[in-house]
């Protein structure tokens, strides 16, 4: 293959890669504010106090909460604990909205132990 044809096909794989980095960051934009909108309402349901998914869905039945429940089943598509967890595992670590989700590192009966925290600037 000769250095021309080299140069090409990098060039078609560079303009691939950037097709694909930017559907990956319009669906991740999408999800982020979906996710953004959950963990604003997780942040009013439970403040600053650790809980685990099943705690959330506790919090359900309560009218005060029916925003929790319609944010939930937006991002996890069902109240499912299982489904929540998830979400959280793949969001925790990541600034979302000004809020971060944190493992607290302890394990309860009813699964992981989890926080949602305001996010600060990382130096």
């Amino acid at each position: 293959m000769t250095d021309a044809a080299q140069l090409e096909l990098l060039r078609e794989i560079r303009d691939e890669l950037r097709g694909l980095r930017l559907a990956v960051q319009t669906r991740s934009n999408r999800d982020d504010a979906a996710v953004g909108a959950l963990l604003q309402e997780i942040f009013v349901a439970v403040s600053d106090r650790a809980f685990t998914a099943s705690d959330l869905l506790a919090r359900i039945p309560s009218p005060d909460d029916e925003r929790l429940r319609a944010a939930i089943i937006a991002c996890c598509g069902s109240l499912s604990p299982r489904k929540i967890g998830k979400l959280l595992r793949r969001f925790e670590g990541r600034d979302v909205a000004g809020l971060r989700v944190v493992r607290t590192g302890q394990v309860a009966r009813e699964g992981l132990i989890w926080m949602v925290v305001r996010a600060t600037l990382r130096v």
